[in-house]
């Protein structure tokens, strides 16, 4: 698995906004985002901002059995 970012926040229609550690390179819509105990968070669902460092909006995955609050500043991979 590779390192996508940390979690900035979520917005109002509970989707998550990541941002991306470094430029990243074959990230694309609808890749699945994991925390660091390897469950599954959800899907990118729009990829923006510079291309240097870009931001995610992730769509949690609705059988998730965390907190999307506790997620906050939380590191995300892709694999």
């Amino acid at each position: 698995m590779r390192r996508l970012g940390v979690i900035l926040h979520t917005i109002h229609n509970g989707n998550l906004i990541a941002r991306s550690a470094t430029k990243l390179t074959n990230t694309a819509l609808n890749t699945a985002v994991w925390n660091e105990q390897v469950k599954k968070i959800g899907k990118i669902v729009d990829i923006f901002g510079p291309v240097s460092r870009p931001y995610f909006s992730i769509k949690p995955s609705k059988k998730s059995d965390f907190k999307i609050h506790e997620l906050k500043d939380k590191n995300l991979y892709v694999k």
